[in-house]
């Protein structure tokens, strides 16, 4: 099968334009009769037709809706609180695309009691691609719409989060900055895609 290039496409038009005796722009016209049309035979790739939710659409597109996350999360910083725990077990789920990127879902717990909930939206960019260099996601938080702690004494902030999906594995950074309370807290994240 042949997939039109850039160059397959340069030649299509140079035959185009030498099958009606016009080689050259602004070249005098041919008053010999014309050439026979030349026929050429393109053949394009198919279409993607797969189904988004399909395994075999997962393994490609590692954000689908429903696809998990699990791993650990540091914490380190001040805050007000009695108690800082200094890491964090963490499952997210993507719960669906959105625009320009996605939007997740965490459960969080410590050995220090804590639960936490959050829900968010994050922007998501395409990279890699290029030669030896594998295809991922930049990810970035775009919005956060829920978010709760549960545990004595407990109480969140507002943070926000900048990780890359590269294969099975999505780490990055988180901080979380309120200075008129106190609050200068940041970590990293590492999870791997367990479904």
């Amino acid at each position: 099968m042949m997939v039109p290039t850039h160059a397959t496409c340069a030649a299509l038009l140079a035959l185009a334009l030498v099958a009606t005796g016009c080689s050259k722009p602004n070249q005098e016209t041919v008053t010999s009769a014309p050439a026979e049309p030349q026929k050429v035979r393109v053949e394009t790739p198919p279409i993607q037709t797969e189904a988004k939710d399909t395994p075999a659409a997962k393994s490609h597109d590692p954000l689908q809706p429903g696809t998990r996350w699990k791993g650990r999360m540091t914490q380190r910083g001040k805050a007000p609180v009695a108690v800082l725990p200094e890491l964090w077990d963490v499952e997210l789920t993507v719960l669906a695309r959105v625009q320009d990127g996605i939007e997740v879902e965490t459960h969080t717990s410590c050995k220090e009691g804590f639960k936490g909930y959050s829900k968010r939206q994050m922007n998501l960019v395409l990279t890699g691609g290029g030669q030896n260099e594998p295809v991922g996601y930049e990810l970035s938080d775009a919005k956060s719409l829920e978010n709760r702690l549960d545990g004595p004494n407990a109480k969140t902030w507002p943070s926000t989060m900048k990780g890359k999906i590269v294969g099975k594995r999505f780490s990055g950074t988180w901080e979380s900055k309120v200075p008129a309370e106190g609050v200068d807290l940041r970590g990293e994240f590492d999870y791997t895609r367990i479904d």
